[in-house]
Protein backbone atom coordinates (compact mmCIF):
# COMPACT_ATOMS: atom_id res chain seq x y z
CA UNK A 1 0.00 0.00 0.00
CA UNK A 2 1.51 3.21 -0.64
CA UNK A 3 2.29 6.01 1.56
CA UNK A 4 -0.49 8.48 2.40
CA UNK A 5 0.59 11.73 0.87
CA UNK A 6 2.41 10.41 -1.89
CA UNK A 7 0.50 11.71 -4.83
CA UNK A 8 1.15 15.39 -3.75
CA UNK A 9 4.77 14.81 -3.81
CA UNK A 10 5.10 14.69 -7.51
CA UNK A 11 4.40 12.81 -10.55
CA UNK A 12 6.91 9.89 -9.32
CA UNK A 13 5.82 6.74 -8.10
CA UNK A 14 7.08 4.56 -5.24
CA UNK A 15 5.92 0.78 -5.66
CA UNK A 16 5.33 -0.81 -2.48
CA UNK A 17 4.89 -4.61 -2.26
CA UNK A 18 1.49 -5.69 -1.35
CA UNK A 19 2.68 -8.47 0.13
CA UNK A 20 6.10 -7.78 2.23
CA UNK A 21 8.34 -10.45 1.48
CA UNK A 22 11.45 -11.59 4.10
CA UNK A 23 14.74 -10.99 2.01
CA UNK A 24 17.67 -13.27 3.35
CA UNK A 25 20.34 -10.32 2.22
CA UNK A 26 24.21 -9.68 2.00
CA UNK A 27 24.85 -12.44 3.72
CA UNK A 28 27.77 -13.40 1.56
CA UNK A 29 29.20 -9.73 0.76
CA UNK A 30 32.10 -7.82 2.99
CA UNK A 31 32.34 -4.28 3.88
CA UNK A 32 35.69 -3.44 5.95
CA UNK A 33 35.95 -6.77 6.97
CA UNK A 34 32.56 -7.49 8.89
CA UNK A 35 29.97 -9.24 7.56
CA UNK A 36 27.18 -7.56 6.78
CA UNK A 37 23.28 -7.12 7.58
CA UNK A 38 22.67 -10.00 10.51
CA UNK A 39 23.90 -6.71 12.63
CA UNK A 40 21.12 -3.96 10.96
CA UNK A 41 17.69 -6.60 12.19
CA UNK A 42 15.86 -4.12 13.74
CA UNK A 43 16.80 -1.31 11.68
CA UNK A 44 15.28 0.28 8.28
CA UNK A 45 17.97 -0.20 5.15
CA UNK A 46 18.03 1.77 1.74
CA UNK A 47 20.10 -0.51 -0.43
CA UNK A 48 21.13 0.15 -3.77
CA UNK A 49 23.41 -1.34 -6.77
CA UNK A 50 25.57 0.80 -8.60
CA UNK A 51 29.28 0.92 -9.08
CA UNK A 52 32.15 3.54 -8.46
CA UNK A 53 32.64 4.43 -11.60
CA UNK A 54 29.59 5.39 -12.56
CA UNK A 55 29.64 8.83 -14.11
CA UNK A 56 26.15 9.34 -13.72
CA UNK A 57 23.21 7.48 -12.77
CA UNK A 58 24.70 6.38 -8.92
CA UNK A 59 25.77 9.65 -7.92
CA UNK A 60 22.44 11.46 -8.69
CA UNK A 61 21.20 8.01 -6.91
CA UNK A 62 23.13 8.57 -3.85
CA UNK A 63 23.03 12.40 -3.62
CA UNK A 64 18.97 12.39 -3.54
CA UNK A 65 19.48 9.50 -0.50
CA UNK A 66 22.06 11.80 1.22
CA UNK A 67 19.47 14.34 0.69
CA UNK A 68 16.87 12.44 2.41
CA UNK A 69 19.45 11.35 5.11
CA UNK A 70 20.70 15.21 5.91
CA UNK A 71 16.85 15.55 6.94
CA UNK A 72 16.65 12.32 9.19
CA UNK A 73 17.55 13.01 12.99
CA UNK A 74 19.86 11.97 15.04
CA UNK A 75 17.74 9.26 16.74
CA UNK A 76 15.90 8.77 13.48
CA UNK A 77 19.64 7.65 11.77
CA UNK A 78 20.17 5.29 14.79
CA UNK A 79 17.51 3.48 12.92
CA UNK A 80 18.28 3.59 9.76
CA UNK A 81 21.53 2.06 7.27
CA UNK A 82 22.20 2.63 3.62
CA UNK A 83 23.99 -0.06 1.89
CA UNK A 84 25.38 0.60 -1.41
CA UNK A 85 26.28 -2.56 -3.30
CA UNK A 86 29.22 -2.71 -6.00
CA UNK A 87 28.10 -4.81 -8.96
CA UNK A 88 31.70 -4.24 -10.21
CA UNK A 89 33.54 -6.13 -7.26
CA UNK A 90 36.41 -6.73 -10.08
CA UNK A 91 37.14 -2.88 -9.62
CA UNK A 92 35.66 -1.93 -6.38
CA UNK A 93 37.22 -2.63 -3.69
CA UNK A 94 36.39 -2.59 0.09
CA UNK A 95 38.79 0.41 -0.11
CA UNK A 96 37.69 2.12 -2.81
CA UNK A 97 34.17 1.77 -1.68
CA UNK A 98 35.02 3.30 1.68
CA UNK A 99 36.79 6.34 0.03
CA UNK A 100 33.54 6.95 -2.57
CA UNK A 101 31.01 6.74 0.00
CA UNK A 102 32.75 9.06 2.33
CA UNK A 103 31.92 11.75 -0.26
CA UNK A 104 28.06 11.31 0.18
CA UNK A 105 26.74 10.64 3.96
CA UNK A 106 28.45 9.03 7.13
CA UNK A 107 25.44 6.62 7.36
CA UNK A 108 26.24 4.87 3.67
CA UNK A 109 28.01 1.43 4.07
CA UNK A 110 29.68 0.66 0.94
CA UNK A 111 29.98 -3.49 0.18
CA UNK A 112 30.90 -6.19 -2.42
CA UNK A 113 31.94 -9.34 -2.40
CA UNK A 114 32.65 -12.27 -4.96
CA UNK A 115 31.08 -12.20 -8.93
CA UNK A 116 28.48 -14.80 -7.43
CA UNK A 117 27.91 -13.38 -3.61
CA UNK A 118 26.67 -10.16 -5.64
CA UNK A 119 25.00 -11.73 -8.57
CA UNK A 120 23.01 -13.79 -5.49
CA UNK A 121 22.48 -10.62 -4.32
CA UNK A 122 21.24 -8.39 -6.90
CA UNK A 123 18.77 -11.75 -7.84
CA UNK A 124 17.11 -11.78 -4.88
CA UNK A 125 16.01 -7.79 -5.60
CA UNK A 126 15.59 -8.42 -9.36
CA UNK A 127 18.03 -5.62 -9.74
CA UNK A 128 20.14 -6.62 -13.03
CA UNK A 129 23.83 -5.41 -14.65
CA UNK A 130 26.30 -6.24 -17.06
CA UNK A 131 28.99 -5.06 -18.38
CA UNK A 132 29.65 -2.94 -21.79
CA UNK A 133 32.55 -2.59 -23.48
CA UNK A 134 33.96 0.67 -24.04
CA UNK A 135 36.24 1.24 -27.18
CA UNK A 136 38.70 3.79 -26.68
CA UNK A 137 38.38 4.43 -23.03
CA UNK A 138 40.84 4.14 -20.09
CA UNK A 139 38.70 1.91 -18.29
CA UNK A 140 37.87 -0.69 -21.26
CA UNK A 141 33.94 -1.04 -20.08
CA UNK A 142 31.14 0.07 -18.03
CA UNK A 143 28.55 -1.58 -16.18
CA UNK A 144 24.88 -1.03 -16.92
CA UNK A 145 22.34 -1.58 -13.83
CA UNK A 146 19.01 -1.00 -12.73
CA UNK A 147 18.81 1.99 -10.23
CA UNK A 148 16.16 1.41 -8.29
CA UNK A 149 16.42 2.21 -4.50
CA UNK A 150 15.14 -0.65 -2.27
CA UNK A 151 14.13 -0.29 1.23
CA UNK A 152 13.46 -2.88 3.61
CA UNK A 153 11.59 -2.97 6.81
CA UNK A 154 13.06 -3.39 10.52
CA UNK A 155 11.70 -6.86 11.00
CA UNK A 156 13.72 -7.48 7.37
CA UNK A 157 10.28 -7.39 4.88
CA UNK A 158 11.04 -5.72 1.90
CA UNK A 159 8.44 -3.07 1.73
CA UNK A 160 9.70 -0.16 -1.15
CA UNK A 161 11.20 -0.35 -4.38
CA UNK A 162 11.85 3.43 -5.87
CA UNK A 163 12.52 4.21 -9.50
CA UNK A 164 15.80 6.06 -10.15
CA UNK A 165 15.28 10.16 -9.19
CA UNK A 166 12.93 9.86 -6.78
CA UNK A 167 12.81 12.88 -4.74
CA UNK A 168 14.27 12.56 -1.68
CA UNK A 169 11.17 13.87 0.12
CA UNK A 170 9.94 10.37 -0.96
CA UNK A 171 12.61 8.50 0.26
CA UNK A 172 12.24 10.74 3.68
CA UNK A 173 8.43 10.25 4.00
CA UNK A 174 8.56 6.25 3.46
CA UNK A 175 12.30 5.59 5.79
CA UNK A 176 9.99 7.83 8.60
CA UNK A 177 6.71 5.67 7.91
CA UNK A 178 8.74 2.58 8.52
CA UNK A 179 10.88 3.30 11.69
CA UNK A 180 7.64 4.75 13.07
CA UNK A 181 6.77 1.37 13.01
CA UNK A 182 4.27 1.21 10.20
Amino acid sequence: MPLPGLRRLGRMRCWSRLRPRRVGILCSIRSMGRWILGSFRGKSIFLYFGYTRCPDVCPTSLSFLTQALSELSDEELQKTVSIFVSVDPQHDTVESLADYVEYFHPNLIGVTGTEEAVAKVAKQYGAQYYEVELEGSAFGYAVNHSAATYLIAPDGELRFIFPHETPPEVLLQAVRHLNAGN
